[in-house]
């Protein structure tokens, strides 16, 4: 919900997709492709011993003529939304800001640090950082953006949730998740 893994993917696959799949161009229809094989190769991957899954090589069937090889970047190299700095600033006025991450220390590491010096003039602070590797299963609040990655599980776990329904991401047809609250932004939250 801090970065934008949709552009963060879409422009991983471009390199790949220049060489054997020219035609597909479109962020929707590159991101539509993708969301299609998805699952099946978040099961191919096998994270290091540690929990961390900062980088994978991943075997995709995005094209007809077979499989192929591609490295998606990590979750640490994807850029944040554009309201995603101004809204932690403002919320570390009030709130103690702490973070739930679905990914490794490593990741999460990285993404902080693209954080900090996205926007100098709008600083904070993480009063805790909770990431997949650190945490037991116990009550917490998912606010994120993906149904299928996020509220899914949430639901799963019976868990609160709030759905950030950004405007402009690319709809895919996710499974059925309910969610407490929705905005579209990570700042209608406070605002």
């Amino acid at each position: 919900m801090l970065v934008d893994w949709e552009d963060g993917i879409y422009l991983a696959l471009q390199p790949m997709l220049e060489r054997v799949k020219p035609s597909m161009s479109s962020r929707k229809e590159t991101l539509l492709a993708f969301t299609g094989v998805e699952k099946d190769l978040q099961a191919k991957i096998s994270p290091h011993p540690d929990g961390s899954q900062s980088v994978a090589v991943i075997e995709t069937s995005m094209h007809p003529g077979g499989s192929i090889f591609s490295s998606i970047t990590t979750a640490g190299d994807w850029k944040p939304f554009p309201d995603t700095i101004t809204a932690l600033a403002a919320l570390s006025k009030y709130y103690k800001l702490a973070i739930l991450s679905n990914v490794d220390n490593e990741s999460f590491s990285k993404t902080c640090a693209v954080l900090h010096r996205s926007d100098t003039d709008n600083q904070f602070q993480f009063d805790g950082v909770y990431t997949a590797q650190d945490i037991e299963k116990h009550q917490v609040l998912v606010t994120a953006d993906s149904l299928l990655h996020d509220h899914v599980p949430a639901n799963q776990l019976n868990l609160s949730s709030v759905w950030i329904a950004r405007e402009g991401a690319v709809k895919r047809q996710e499974p059925v998740a309910t969610f407490d609250l929705k905005f579209t932004t990570l700042g209608a939250l406070f605002y």
